[in-house]
């Protein structure tokens, strides 16, 4: 009898190990599989690519040249402040057909680079510098 319960102790110790590594092997399976669904699910995601620096800094000078031809248009009966956010709404799709790009394309590089402000400061850096050499060009042409 006595070798009997042992026996029986060793059976269900036996049966709880095996009942513990196949929870341990199910969790580790769950795991697998979840992680390998994360990995084809981001590795099939196209990473965003922002608009090149080049070409937004053209397109950030032409809007805010926009901005500053509407700020400068004289206010009277006909030409309302509505009416001039819509003319600027003009420009901004103007200016984003021309470069062969969307708002949101535009609206989601412009977080992206806010994201990074080195990249953000420098890219406004060369704003600057564009509307620097733009004003130059018109001193000159003025003295003429």
């Amino acid at each position: 009898m006595l070798n009997y319960l042992n026996k029986k102790k060793i059976l269900i110790g036996k049966l709880l190990v095996s009942i513990h590594s196949c929870k341990l092997n199910r969790n580790f399976i769950n795991f697998c599989c979840v992680l390998l669904v994360s990995m084809v699910i981001f590795s099939c995601t196209e990473k965003f690519k922002p608009i090149p620096t080049s070409t937004l800094r053209n397109m950030l000078v032409e809007m805010h040249l926009a901005e500053a031809y509407l700020q400068n248009v004289q206010i009277d009966s006909i030409y309302t402040e509505n009416t001039k956010r819509d003319s600027l709404q003009f420009f901004y799709a103007k200016i984003l057909s021309q470069n062969k790009y969307t708002e949101a394309q535009f609206t989601e590089s412009m977080k992206w680079y806010s994201q990074r402000p080195n990249d953000l400061d420098s890219l406004y850096s060369d704003v600057l510098t564009e509307f620097s050499l733009l004003q130059a060009k018109f001193s000159t042409n003025k003295m003429k």
